[in-house]
């Protein structure tokens, strides 16, 4: 999961922009268009050559004047298509759907949101073996507070070393996640820490990676999804498996402001 932002100017004039999952920026000029036999909806087209022209990313997204949110035509089954060629394990062709919604500052920066990181299963290889993540320590509703127009998380915490040779990860941010808000954009983007706790020849040994994240917050949204949270984005992690390391993969997993009543 991405995002996507756009800004309607004079004259029907639009701006796309943002990154892809798997961190892909995208950028582009377009113009809101009325069809007439389509409702009060207006379309703004988005096209995008990606991986030196030999993929790309596009689709339709539909304006509704009531909530001013972004959305595909999904009664229609028209969703975004995302194409990136490939031979091996890196090449993709998906359908995307939009869960667009608006970025209203004001309101958006006076509300309460918990952080938090989806779960994920990219293991770290090392010389004879694999380890799993150490999935406690992921952020997970880490408060967030606002003041003015930051948003700031709370304080981080590292990982203590246990007298038994293990680590505790209990503390709220043992991630040692950050956050910085572009309050005019609200496009948020940060990094917090993987670890990985594995043994060889009765050592332990803690790896720790760390990961960048980015997104939008949008918290004024279509109906159709009113559940979801505010803010939506995504992580990269990358992916050292060695059959895959001359792709340089990264996998991508999805973190979310999720707004607190």
């Amino acid at each position: 999961m991405g995002y996507l932002t756009v800004t309607v100017g004079n004259k029907g004039s639009a701006k796309i922009a943002g990154m892809l999952a798997d961190g892909t920026r995208v950028m582009q000029s377009s113009k809101l268009i009325l069809f007439g036999a389509c409702g009060p909806e207006a379309c703004v087209p988005f096209f995008a050559p990606l991986y030196t022209k030999k993929g790309w990313a596009g689709g339709l997204l539909w304006i509704d004047p009531a909530s001013r949110a972004a959305v595909t035509d999904r009664d229609l089954d028209w969703f975004i298509r995302w194409e990136k060629p490939g031979k091996g394990v890196d090449g993709f062709s998906v359908l995307l759907d939009a869960c667009g919604g608006l970025y209203n500052t004001i309101p958006a920066l006076e509300a309460h949101y918990l952080f938090s990181a989806e779960t994920n299963d990219v293991a770290y290889h090392y010389t004879g073996g694999a380890a799993s993540i150490q999935s406690e320590a992921l952020p997970h509703a880490i408060n967030v507070t606002a003041n003015g127009t930051r948003l700031t998380l709370a304080r981080g915490t590292r990982p203590a070393h246990l007298v038994n040779g293990a680590y505790d990860y209990s503390a709220e941010n043992s991630s040692l996640a950050t956050l910085l808000l572009t309050a005019r954009t609200g496009i948020f983007r940060g990094r917090f820490n993987l670890y990985y706790d594995y043994t060889v020849a009765g050592r332990l040994y803690h790896k720790t990676v760390r990961v960048p994240y980015a997104g939008v917050l949008t918290p004024v949204r279509s109906g159709i999804f009113a559940d979801q949270p505010a803010g939506q984005g995504y992580y990269l992690v990358p992916d050292n498996t060695p059959a895959f390391l001359r792709y340089g993969l990264k996998r991508s997993y999805r973190i979310e402001l999720d707004d607190v009543p």
